[in-house]
């Protein structure tokens, strides 16, 4: 019923998240922040894959910099959104180009997804998924692993999964 064009009805939800974004604290999952800590400090290469849109990843990707104390102002080694991709989530594409930017082989990556669509993505790019279901169920399956929670979950226990898989 807006008199509004779409196009402008879009942008201002787009200044309004990322505004969002850039002033509220993040709300971490249970044990996201240790174990990004953990992978930093041993130096695992990260990457932040997302459907967002380039200017939602980065304020994300700024707030977790901040929010862990990253000398280098960044919590990622990449990142990639879903507006640079040609196919977004559920394809692989998304996780295929993160592999790519960080120069490691997909098989050899653990992909850590909340939704089902992000675990499709992860699978079919031949990641090994790490499933923290959020909102909607995910069973278990081939070359996944599904856990409530990522409390005390280390870089080696994402090692051993994907090795064991």
């Amino acid at each position: 019923g807006s008199s509004r064009p779409p196009e402008v009805i879009g942008q201002a939800l787009l200044d309004r998240m990322e505004a969002l974004l850039r002033q509220e604290p993040l709300a971490w999952r249970p044990g996201a922040r240790d174990l990004l800590a953990a992978c930093r400090a041993e130096g695992v290469p990260t990457g932040l894959v997302s459907a967002s849109h380039r200017r939602l990843l980065d304020a994300v990707a700024d707030a977790i910099a901040r929010e862990v104390g990253a000398d280098d102002g960044r919590a990622f080694d990449v990142t990639v959104a879903g507006d640079e991709v040609d196919n977004g989530k559920p394809h692989p594409e998304p996780y295929v180009a993160a592999a790519a930017m960080l120069g490691v082989a997909i098989d050899s990556c653990v992909v850590l997804e909340d939704s089902p669509t992000g675990v499709a993505s992860g699978q079919q790019s031949g990641a090994f998924v790490v499933a923290i279901p959020h909102i909607v169920d995910i069973p278990s399956a081939p070359r996944r692993r599904v856990v409530a929670s990522l409390e005390g979950v280390t870089p080696d226990d994402l090692r051993a999964w994907r090795d064991e898989a």
